[in-house]
């Protein structure tokens, strides 16, 4: 007798959803929160094309939004990385710092509509104006699809420990923020607490990952550590 093992092989679309609003466009240390983004999102692309799976995804600022369908090839790697580069250099600090409402959930509807059963879908982003539109929708993709949330921050959280006033501005807008307040620095810290916290709980409530990646260190040692065990196995 001879006994045969039969291997299914598993095609694994990959989507890259990068970020690159105006609300990316801050950074304290190494990075902008854009180009840590860029470059992640560059180095997944790679990764998956490497391992013969199909690479594609959105693009998107707050006007502008650029769709690449997967393809197992290096054009269409090549044109994911050309958008981002595009609207990451078109970034300055003259922009108007654009509304964050809906924009998020307008890209993750495209991104529903692109994206079909069993695919690696890679959101890239900080996550501004995350609302429960945005918890609904990840969810839905998550039903079918393994969702990693590449969740992008500044280590200016701590500067929130500091007893100061500090001026931040966006364009020729400018405000100070008078940390040496009580109760200015509670309530700005409670705000960026609480958003980040309800982010991390998504794991347990909406079965997605959600992986913290720093503007403020490399990001490539942050990816081999943060991706090391790879995505988990969908039952079905």
């Amino acid at each position: 007798p001879y006994v045969r093992v039969f291997t299914e092989e598993r095609d694994r679309p990959a989507l890259l959803v990068v970020d690159q609003r105006m609300s990316m466009y801050f950074g304290t240390v190494l990075n902008m929160k854009s180009v840590t983004a860029a470059e992640a999102a560059a180095l997944v692309a790679f990764t998956v094309l490497a391992q013969g799976d199909r690479v594609g995804g959105v693009v998107f600022d707050d006007e502008r939004q650029v769709e690449i369908a997967p393809r197992r090839n290096r054009r269409a790697l090549y044109e994911l990385l050309a958008n981002t580069a595009e609207m990451n250099l078109a970034l300055n600090a003259d922009h108007a710092v654009g509304s964050d409402t809906g924009r998020l959930n307008q890209v993750l509807g495209s991104v529903a509509r692109m994206s079909g059963h069993d695919q690696l879908i890679f959101v890239f982003s900080d996550l501004a104006g995350v609302d429960a539109t945005t918890r609904q929708r990840l969810a839905g993709l998550a039903v079918h699809n393994d969702v990693i949330l590449l969740l992008v921050a500044d280590p200016a959280a701590r500067v929130l420990q500091l007893d100061e006033a500090l001026v931040v501005g966006a364009g020729d807008q400018q405000a100070e923020v008078d940390l040496a307040d009580p109760d200015v620095r509670s309530a700005t810290g409670s705000f960026y607490a609480e958003r980040i916290e309800r982010i991390l709980r998504w794991p347990q409530e909406i079965d997605v990952s959600v992986l913290p990646l720093s503007s403020g260190e490399p990001t490539l040692g942050q990816l081999r550590a943060l991706m090391g065990s790879g995505p988990r196995e969908r039952s079905r």
